[in-house]
């Protein structure tokens, strides 16, 4: 059985193959392009990129810490406290577990 192709309907065809891959061509080049830009910021200001927030840290106490995420907070980091080192040794909020006799 012989199918009738429609000349206009096959040019219709082709000019959206065309045009399809103009928008994504034009999609990935942008996107190329935001992400170009975007690496190129200081990483405090990256939108992708996750991490700290630049805000001060403060935690009260280690439990606020460890309700949010944060265990072993170094010297220097955001939430980092005198008070909270316990032992003195630049590492606030250690976990310690049950000790064993």
């Amino acid at each position: 059985m012989a199918v009738a192709r429609d000349p206009e309907m096959s040019r219709w065809l082709r000019d959206m193959r065309g045009a399809a891959g103009l928008l994504v061509l034009g999609a990935a080049l942008g996107g190329g392009a935001y992400l170009a830009l975007d690496s190129l910021q200081p990483p405090e200001q990256r939108s992708l990129m996750g991490g700290l927030s630049p805000r001060t840290t403060f935690y009260g106490t280690c439990r606020e810490a460890f309700m949010d995420g944060r265990a072993n907070i170094r010297a220097g980091e955001p939430g980092y406290r005198r008070e909270l080192d316990a032992d003195g040794d630049g590492l606030a909020c250690e976990p310690y577990g049950p000790t064993r006799r």
